[in-house]
């Protein structure tokens, strides 16, 4: 088994020694998992499969949407998954930070392993209008989990990513 993965069609870039994703509706995909956040300790678990209290198992990207819909009120559901390292690992859901935001990792192909991964920190969307450079909001319009990551997210024009980064390497700093 491995980590639950999704195609995005995006660009995997370094910019400013962030990883980032350009999305792009013409790029290859790229593998994205989700990562849920431990209560207390933080650590970041990219699950497998979610075993509910019925003994229903869900090995799918649907483990996001049932989180969403019913991880308050079974908190003994079980998510089986996997530390960035590759370490497999078991918890409740009442041991998972519901409400953090989740942690996106991304690889250029689905077989590459979990230690290739890299932590999204930056999100860049395309403007058509070839608009000034700036923070923004995530849009609500794209699939579900991705508007609820942890990473900064910024409106760009063009898809020089030496652009990008001289115009908003100043601006990285905190939020």
């Amino acid at each position: 088994m491995s980590e639950i993965l999704s195609k995005l069609r995006a660009r995997l870039v370094m910019i400013a020694d962030k990883h980032a994703i350009l999305l792009e509706a013409e790029a290859s995909p790229i593998w994205v998992s989700f990562a849920f956040v431990e209560r207390e300790s933080e650590e970041l678990i990219l699950p497998e499969s979610l075993l509910d209290d019925w003994g229903r198992e869900i090995k799918s990207f649907a483990v996001y949407q049932w989180i969403k819909e019913n991880g308050q009120q079974f908190p003994r559901a079980e998510i089986f998954g996997y530390r960035s390292n590759g370490d497999r690992v078991q918890r409740f859901l009442r041991e998972i930070d519901l409400t953090a935001a989740y942690r996106c990792f991304a690889k250029r192909r689905s077989e590459e392993s979990l230690a290739s991964m890299s932590l999204v920190e930056l999100v860049l969307i395309q403007d058509e209008t070839n608009g000034p450079i700036g923070r923004i909001s995530p849009p609500h319009n794209l699939p579900y989990p991705l508007p609820q990551i942890n990473a900064d997210w910024w409106k760009v024009s063009g898809n020089d990513i030496a652009v990008f980064e001289k115009a908003i390497s100043g601006s990285l700093g905190p939020k």
